[in-house]
C-alpha cells in the first residue's frame, strides 16, 4: 500500500470530506478520488459516511486497492482572549489582543475510539510532530514582510463574518507579536465600521486564527507530501508565497474538474447514492481516465465557451460515438490500410468517418470520459438508491 512520500506530491490528496452541514460529502470523496491516486482522509470519523457509500463490501475492496488512508491524529488552532481563557492563557489580555497556539485534537469518544481503532491498520503517517514553533514562524515572518497580505486576508476574514464589503482604502491595520505566541492588532476599524472595540475584536481574532490556521495547513500538507484543498482566503494567501509547496496546493484540477462535470450537465451524488466500487476502481484505471487528468492539467487555459465545445460540442459527441465499437472498428480498418471499403456487413461507413478518425479521434477527449465512465457511475449510484428503497419496501 502507498505510503507517505511515495508519490508525487500531485497525485496525493489530503481533506475532510464534510458538508456545511457536517454530513459526509460523498460527491466530493468521489471527485477528488478520480482525480488523485490517493486520498488521505483527515479523521477516522469519515469512515461511517464511506461505507454508507460503498457498502461493507466494496469499503472494504477500496481499502485493499490502497485508494484511501485514514490520518490517525488532526491538529487545529486554538486561542484565547479576555473573554476565552483556554490552555491556561487568555486572564489579563487586552482587548485586541489574542494568545494563539497549534492544538492536538485527540478523539475521546467510546464511537470516536472505535473509529480510530478501527482504522488503525490504514493510517498514513500520523502529524503528531507538527512543530508549532515552525507554524508561528511563518505568521511572524508574514507580519514582517508581507504586512499588506495579512492586512488583505484579515479583512477577507472580517467582511466574510460581516457579510459585505469593508472601504479597506480607509481601513489602517498592523498586527505585532506582544509577547510569545500573543498576537496584538492595532486597527482604526471601529471607527470605520462605526463599531464598538469589542464589536471589532469579535471580527478580527477568527480571521487572525484562520489565517493562522493556513499555514498550520501547509505544515501538514508538507509532511504528508500532499495537495490539498484550500479556501479562497487559503489561497490567495498560497499563491502570493514562492514556494514550491504554495504553488502545489493550489491545485486547479479539482476546480477544472467541476467545470466539466458542470457544463456536461452531470448530476452529483445525494445522501444514500451508492457507487459501485468494482466498476468506480475500474474507471479509476482506465487510460481514459489518466487521459482526463492530463487533459484538466491544460483545460485552464480554457475560456467557458472552449469548454463547453470540448466537453459538449459537436466534435465532443463525435468522439464519443467513435470511441464506442463503430470507432473501433474505424481505427482497426485505418491501421490495417483496408479502408472503409472493408467494413463489415451492418456497419455504415463514409467519408466523413474516416475523416474523424484521423482529424478528430487521435486521443479521448474530457466527453469519452465524462460520458463513456463517470455519468454511468452516478448514474448507477442513483439507480441503486432506487432499488434498495423498493426492496425495502
Amino acid at each position: 500500500m502507498p505510503q507517505a512520500g511515495a508519490l508525487d506530491p500531485r497525485d496525493r490528496f489530503y481533506g475532510r470530506f464534510t458538508t456545511p452541514t457536517g454530513a459526509f460529502d460523498a460527491d466530493g470523496f468521489i471527485q477528488r478520488a478520480t482525480l488523485f491516486e490517493e486520498v488521505v482522509v483527515n479523521s477516522p470519523g469519515q469512515l461511517t459516511g464511506l461505507i454508507a457509500l460503498f457498502g461493507v463490501d466494496g469499503f472494504l475492496e477500496i481499502l485493499e486497492s490502497g485508494l484511501v488512508r485514514f490520518l490517525s491524529s488532526s491538529h487545529m488552532i486554538g486561542w484565547a482572549d479576555y473573554v476565552r481563557h483556554g490552555f491556561g492563557q487568555g486572564r489579563g489580555l487586552p482587548l485586541m489582543s489574542w494568545f494563539m497556539e497549534v492544538v492536538y485534537v485527540s478523539s475521546p469518544s467510546p464511537t470516536q475510539r472505535f473509529e480510530r481503532d478501527a482504522t488503525k491498520a490504514m493510517t498514513s503517517r500520523g502529524v503528531a510532530s507538527v512543530d508549532q514553533g515552525r507554524v508561528l514562524s511563518a505568521l511572524r515572518a508574514d507580519i514582517g514582510a508581507h504586512a499588506q497580505l495579512v492586512l488583505d486576508s484579515l479583512l477577507d476574514g472580517v467582511e466574510g463574518k460581516l457579510g459585505r464589503e469593508v472601504v479597506r482604502e480607509s481601513v489602517q491595520l498592523v498586527v505585532s507579536e506582544s509577547s510569545a505566541g500573543v498576537f496584538a492588532v492595532d486597527t482604526n476599524l471601529a471607527d470605520v465600521l462605526g463599531a464598538s472595540p469589542a464589536a471589532v475584536h469579535e471580527l478580527i481574532g477568527p480571521a487572525l486564527a484562520s489565517y493562522l490556521g493556513t499555514h498550520l495547513q501547509l505544515d501538514v500538507l508538507a509532511q504528508l507530501s500532499a495537495v490539498g484543498e484550500m479556501r479562497a482566503i487559503d489561497a490567495v494567501v498560497m499563491e502570493r508565497r514562492s514556494n514550491l509547496l504554495a504553488r502545489l496546493v493550489v491545485d486547479r484540477r479539482l476546480e477544472e474538474f467541476l467545470r466539466v462535470l458542470e457544463v456536461g450537465e452531470v448530476p452529483g451524488l445525494n445522501e444514500g447514492d451508492r457507487i459501485d466500487a468494482a466498476q468506480f476502481l475500474r474507471m479509476r484505471q482506465h487510460a481514459d481516465c489518466r487521459a482526463f487528468r492530463d487533459w484538466l492539467r491544460q483545460a485552464g487555459r480554457l475560456n467557458d465557451a472552449e469548454l463547453k465545445d470540448a466537453v459538449s460540442g459537436w466534435r465532443a459527441r463525435l468522439a464519443v460515438v467513435a470511441t464506442g465499437p463503430k470507432g473501433r472498428i474505424l481505427r482497426w480498418l485505418a491501421s490495417t490500410g483496408l479502408g472503409i471499403a472493408a467494413a463489415p456487413a451492418g456497419v455504415a461507413l463514409s467519408a466523413a468517418d474516416s475523416f474523424l478518425v484521423h482529424k478528430l479521434l487521435a486521443q479521448p477527449g474530457p466527453a469519452v470520459f465524462v460520458e463513456r465512465h463517470y455519468r454511468p457511475l452516478v448514474t448507477r449510484a442513483k439507480e441503486s438508491r432506487g432499488g434498495r428503497r423498493s426492496a425495502d419496501s
